[in-house]
């Protein structure tokens, strides 16, 4: 079983990653014998968890790894290269999209098996008749914390809200503010506020909630709501925009705020203040998270994928 993936743990500790990581970490403890195959010249090969990594943009080298594998499990940018290779080496294929709207015309091949990570997702491709949903998993124990007093967000690009950060941190300058650097041109004002702590961006997320009291998700977009979730693991409510990718993943355990109303942000902060209210968001959002369990989803996705082997034989 080789994973193909452009990125991978522990330089780039994104969803995408962790969510391989996890799907690999399962199938080896049922049996199988997964590997990983980063599609650039990264870090040297390595380890993580006992599953090797090999790291490498050799088209030969790519070769080698597909022609070891019974089946790929790729994602993120590799789709093309990856239908390319797996036709040449005979290898059944699996590809999980993460992201939507992407037109038909640009989904090059038919993989064997076609996975997206939430429903909001596969709603986007109604020509892939036979999707499989699997929700990115969250072990609580890999994020409980002993949160902290900051109000955090997590990547500060537009489409996450970083103007409205900013904004919040200058309305509410008695509250101490997170601001964690991501992925993509970030929004930084050139004086920063004294109320915000600036941080790069860090593989261990951990630290992070463990400064964090209240988890700001303004996103104008998002395929699901991982982030939501592993701050609930410690009990950390989360107010966030209603789009479609965050409400099926948090459903109630979370504060509902439209990105484009300031105003709206503020009072939900404020709300938080009262200790009834927050414990009760709290306690919603280890209900949810705890309420969500993978095995059954995963079971559907092994299945597949052993199926796949089976026809390609």
């Amino acid at each position: 079983m080789l994973g193909y993936t452009p990125s991978y743990l522990p330089d780039d500790p994104g969803g995408s990653e962790v969510t391989l990581h996890w799907m690999l970490r399962q199938l080896r403890e049922n049996g199988h014998e997964p590997r990983v195959l980063i599609d650039r010249d990264a870090a040297a090969d390595h380890v993580v968890d006992d599953i090797a990594v090999v790291t490498s943009d050799s088209r030969r080298v790519a070769a080698l790894q597909f022609d070891w594998a019974d089946v790929v499990l790729a994602q993120l940018g590799t789709r093309n290269r990856a239908i390319r290779l797996a036709a040449s080496r005979r290898r059944p294929l699996a590809f999980y999209t993460q992201l939507g709207n992407t037109p038909r015309h640009a989904m090059f091949g038919n993989p064997e098996v076609n996975l997206f990570n939430s429903e909001f997702t596969l709603a986007q491709y109604p020509w892939v008749g036979d999707g499989i949903v699997f929700h990115p998993p969250v072990d609580i124990d890999d994020y409980r914390v002993e949160r902290g007093d900051a109000i955090t967000l997590v990547n500060l690009s537009a489409l996450k809200g970083g103007e409205l950060f900013w904004e919040l941190a200058r309305l509410l300058p008695d509250r101490p503010f997170l601001a964690v650097r991501g992925w993509g041109a970030q929004i930084v004002p050139h004086d920063v506020p004294a109320n915000v702590t600036l941080i790069e961006r860090t593989p261990d997320i951990r630290s992070v909630y463990a400064k964090t009291r209240v988890l700001l998700v303004p996103s104008v977009y998002e395929s699901y709501g991982r982030v939501g979730l592993e701050a609930a693991c410690s009990g950390i409510p989360t107010i966030a925009h209603p789009n479609a990718g965050l409400r099926e993943a948090l459903g109630d355990a979370a504060i509902w705020a439209d990105r484009g109303d300031v105003g709206a942000w503020v009072a939900a902060l404020r709300a938080l203040d009262d200790p009834a209210t927050f414990e009760s968001m709290s306690a919603r959002a280890r209900a949810r998270v705890e309420a969500l369990d993978p095995a059954a989803e995963f079971a559907q996705v092994e299945s597949a994928l052993v199926r796949a082997v089976e026809a390609a034989r």
